[in-house]
């Protein structure tokens, strides 16, 4: 589903902020941890929309397991005219390496 390439390039773009180039003989980064529930938030739609192909135009995405050591659920559910049976899905994001994973409902 993301390949590991896919999910590096949405960790940089979403979590990293601008800044100037490194010096040459800086040490390399580190893995980021997701530590928020808002850096998780953006993982986890960023994943919804891809997973749909954004064709879901309208949504609300709630965290529902903040408790989780290991990771952040998202339960998103369509709204106005998307609002019907099986149109909610699942997200989960790893916190230790922002891994998502989107499980439709039916």
């Amino acid at each position: 589903m993301w390949t590991p390439l896919a999910m590096s390039i949405i960790l940089f773009l979403l979590l990293v902020p601008e800044q100037d180039a490194p010096a040459p003989d800086s040490p390399p980064s580190k893995v980021v941890r997701i530590s928020t529930e808002k850096q998780a938030r953006k993982l986890a739609e960023t994943a919804f929309l891809i997973s749909t192909k954004k064709q879901i135009s309208e949504y609300e995405i709630t965290c529902f397991e903040k408790e989780n050591k290991n990771q952040w659920k998202f339960a998103v559910l369509g709204s106005g005219k998307f609002l019907r049976p099986g149109y909610n899905w699942i997200v989960t994001v790893e916190k230790a390496s922002g891994k998502t994973k989107v499980i439709g409902g039916e």
